[in-house]
C-alpha cells in the first residue's frame, strides 16, 4: 500500500520539516508540505485538497499538523471527514493525539 504524507503547518514548520528530512534521505516521493500563512480556511481547504489531488497511485494519505486544534488539524479533520481515506495527526504540549476521519 503506497502512503502520501502532507505536513500541514502554521508559517514554514512544514517546509523546513520537509527540508530536514531530504537533507537527511534524498528527495521524498509523495510527500508535500504546505502553509496555512497568509489563507482563509477556506483557501487552506482548497490547498490540502489540490496537494491531495497531485498524488499519483497513492492508496492512504496521512496529514500531519503542528498542532492539535489549530486552524491546520481543524481544516485537515474537516476534509477527512467530508471526504473519508486519510488520516490527520498533530500534536500538543501534554503528548500528541490522533484523529481520523471517514472510514475509521
Amino acid at each position: 500500500m503506497t502512503t502520501a504524507l502532507v505536513f500541514f503547518c502554521h508559517g514554514n514548520l512544514g517546509e523546513s520539516i520537509l527540508g530536514a528530512v531530504e537533507g537527511l534521505f534524498g528527495p521524498a516521493e509523495d510527500v508535500a508540505a504546505l502553509s496555512n500563512k497568509g489563507l482563509s480556511r477556506r483557501d487552506m481547504s482548497e490547498e490540502l485538497r489540490r496537494a491531495i489531488s497531485g498524488f499519483q497511485d497513492v492508496q492512504r494519505v496521512v496529514i500531519l499538523a503542528d498542532l492539535v486544534g489549530g486552524s491546520c488539524w481543524q481544516v485537515a479533520m474537516e476534509l477527512s471527514r467530508r471526504e473519508g481515506g486519510g488520516e490527520v495527526g498533530g500534536s500538543e504540549r501534554s503528548g500528541g493525539r490522533r484523529g481520523r476521519g471517514v472510514g475509521e
